[in-house]
């Protein structure tokens, strides 16, 4: 109540209750014998590192509180990676994010491959085009730089494009699931990089064997 007094021994940083990203507005930490819950849990910090290290203090922990607090019955003392292994909620989001994984991979790989048909589909139907354009006397090498320019800047407008809306989503993410990294540099990186080899490629292949064709077989391709 508004008219109870409190003697504040020590404040915590916020902490998260579950693996969604619930919003803490503050909480207040009272005494075991001041509000009785069924579930107490006790945290124990070791200096030692290692699971094995952390599995021998088992049976020291358990005669510890024990001797703190007699008349109460501890079930299970275990390391915090065995609590999570034991987690039904984070088994399954662990799953999940194996499946987001996997369809991800799919995604970008067809987007890839869909990408690069695109692009030298475009560049074949330009056939005619590059045909006449030799024939007037273009240089080769500037014809296949202009259509690489030209699809280079394509590709890049739509991988800033993927990667605007990509981090939009990510930090939707990662406002919902806690500890969630919403933006890995690694990974969109190699997704740029990817779609950019395959612009690039579907660009430069298809130029390249159409300025190396005779300008009349060019022209009578169409």
């Amino acid at each position: 109540s508004p008219a109870e007094t409190v003697e504040i021994v020590g404040i915590a940083r916020t902490t998260h209750l579950r693996l969604k990203g619930e919003r803490q507005t503050g909480a207040i930490l009272v005494p075991f014998a001041q509000g009785f819950t069924g579930n107490v849990f006790f945290f124990v910090r070791s200096a030692s590192a290692g699971e094995s290290a952390l599995a021998g203090l088992r049976d020291p922990v358990r005669r510890e509180l024990q001797a703190a607090a007699p008349d109460v019955q501890f079930s299970t003392v275990s390391t915090f990676l065995e609590h999570k292994n034991a987690s039904l909620e984070l088994w399954l989001l662990q799953r999940m994010s194996a499946v987001a994984i996997a369809f991800g991979a799919a995604a970008a790989l067809i987007s890839v491959i869909g990408l690069y048909g695109a692009k030298a589909y475009g560049v074949s139907r330009r056939t005619r085009e590059i045909g006449i354009r030799l024939a007037l006397g273009a240089e080769p090498s500037r014809l296949r730089n202009l259509i690489l320019g030209e699809g280079i800047a394509s590709g890049l407008l739509g991988i800033a494009l993927g990667l605007l809306l990509g981090a939009m989503l990510g930090y939707l993410l990662d406002s919902v699931i806690v500890e969630f990294d919403g933006f890995d540099p690694s990974i969109f990186g190699l997704a740029a990089l990817a779609l950019f080899t395959a612009t690039f490629a579907a660009s430069w292949l298809p130029a390249r064997r159409a300025t190396k064709v005779n300008p009349m077989t060019a022209l009578r391709a169409e």
